[in-house]
């Protein structure tokens, strides 16, 4: 899941150091998006494999409610802050106006991928947790492929289509965030997997067991987010030695 914003780098790494630069710092605010859901969903997954235990899919659809709904918090706030504010994101990531205005471009593309990927990582880890470990992996294969299929036609102009760079990148990635959460969530129900679960199904949690739920999931995910922001300052260091 996490190299599909890989592909974006190694293949605009051609474009020259800003762009590379650019698409790398950009792609920290997602680094640390993925490390606060996959804190989020880690906690999910302990509840998930008990009642998975007892076959108790009713409390596995609530827990999957309650991952859905802060993960999309989560998700909501990155998108907002990342298409409506890419420039000033970027401005505290590196001093280059270049970069700036490449991440910016690169940035506001991606940042609308954030829900669907949400989404993405709520289903994952329900279906991890009931032994339906294949689904995820087929679906982000799929993502993979078209998303390396993409970048080479809009990136660099090929196969009939113009060469957008960094921008085709951004197009490319917000596309294969989106199909990676269809093909996902229309294999979990067409398969009838445990994690298949309805709208009013997800909802009715006691206040009780959303304590406990908070209480097990959010220090591990303040715990991944704080480390990804640490490993995220790295990286604006070194933007400030040099762009190269």
């Amino acid at each position: 899941m996490s190299s599909l914003n890989l592909i974006d780098v190694l293949m605009v790494g051609q474009l020259g150091d800003a762009s590379v630069a650019g698409v790398g710092l950009a792609n920290q605010i997602s680094f640390i998006l993925m490390l606060m859901l996959f804190g989020i969903s880690s906690g999910s997954s302990v509840f998930t494999a008990q009642f998975w235990g007892k076959r108790d899919t009713a409390s596995i659809h609530k827990v999957i409610g309650l991952n859905i709904s802060i993960a999309l918090l989560g998700g909501s706030i990155f998108t907002i802050v990342t298409v409506a504010f890419p420039t000033a994101v970027m401005r505290m990531l590196s001093p280059d106006p270049m970069v700036i205005d490449v991440g910016s471009r690169y940035l506001r593309l991606v940042g609308l991928g954030y829900l669907p990927y949400s989404l993405t990582t709520s289903y994952v880890s329900a279906l991890r947790s009931t032994h339906y470990v294949k689904i995820p992996m087929a679906a982000t294969m799929l993502a993979i492929g078209l998303k390396t299929l993409m970048n080479y036609a809009l990136i660099f102009g090929n196969l009939g289509f113009p060469a957008l760079g960094v921008t085709g990148a951004g197009i490319s990635t917000f596309l294969s965030r989106v199909i990676e959460c269809v093909v996902l969530l229309s294999l979990t129900y067409i398969l009838k997997t445990p994690a298949a679960a309805r709208p009013r199904q997800m909802t009715g949690a006691s206040w009780a067991f959303i304590k406990v739920f908070l209480r097990t999931s959010l220090p591990v995910a303040v715990n991944e987010t704080l480390w990804s922001i640490g490993m995220t300052i790295y990286n604006v260091i070194y933007a400030r030695i040099s762009t190269q």
